[in-house]
């Protein structure tokens, strides 16, 4: 018939799931970047967001399991390696905001399982991440490049606890809404039966 059929990828939100209690015993913000360290996911912009950022405000980045270089030398600029996609819901659950300045996406995977896992997000405008990123109610969205902008969010979002807190319930709330891993398979499933039914 010609008509095409959209099933958004799903994020397991059993195993993704916001933290109970964030134990902080310091004013530090974890910013966190995930993804391989190439341009295509906007990492080369890192050192430049980080040097305008406040001072409490740090950013945590993935080497991506394909990439094992790293990035210029800043103190805000943490290095925490390759991490296992096991042990991922744990990294995110440790930061308080999802940094994502790439230039192309196909969905935005990074983004869907920090939203599920209750945090704001600062990410770029551009391919489907503003189907899943509400701007202004789930954190912000960025034209490509714009490093002004996503250190002016991010450093908006690390003054107010509260609106991190709420920004990132909505995000949670949102994923079981729209993502949820058994409504693509539902969906799947009911695309599937639709072949066998139209013969």
């Amino acid at each position: 018939s010609g008509d095409i059929e959209v099933i958004y990828n799903g994020v397991d939100t059993d195993h993704f799931v916001p933290a109970k209690k964030k134990n902080k015993d310091n004013n530090e913000v974890r910013v966190f970047f995930s993804g391989n360290l190439t341009k295509r996911k906007g990492a080369h912009w890192l050192p430049e967001i980080a040097d305008k950022l406040d001072k409490n405000i740090n950013i945590y980045y993935t080497a991506g399991l394909r990439t094992k270089k790293s990035l210029p030398k800043r103190d805000n600029l943490i290095p925490i390696g390759p991490v296992k996609f096991e042990d991922m819901p744990d990294r995110y659950r440790e930061m308080d905001i999802l940094l994502m300045p790439t230039v192309r996406e196909g969905f935005g995977l990074a983004v869907a399982e920090a939203m599920a896992c209750g945090l704001p997000v600062v990410a770029s405008n551009c391919s489907a991440i503003p189907e899943l990123l509400d701007h202004n109610k789930g954190g912000y969205l960025c034209e490509i490049g714009d490093v002004d902008k996503f250190a002016s969010y991010i450093n908006h979002l690390a003054y107010s606890h509260k609106l991190r807190d709420d920004m990132g319930k909505y995000n949670r709330e949102k994923i079981e809404s729209n993502f949820q891993l058994d409504r693509m398979i539902i969906d799947y499933k009911e695309l599937f039966e639709s072949f066998k039914t139209a013969k």
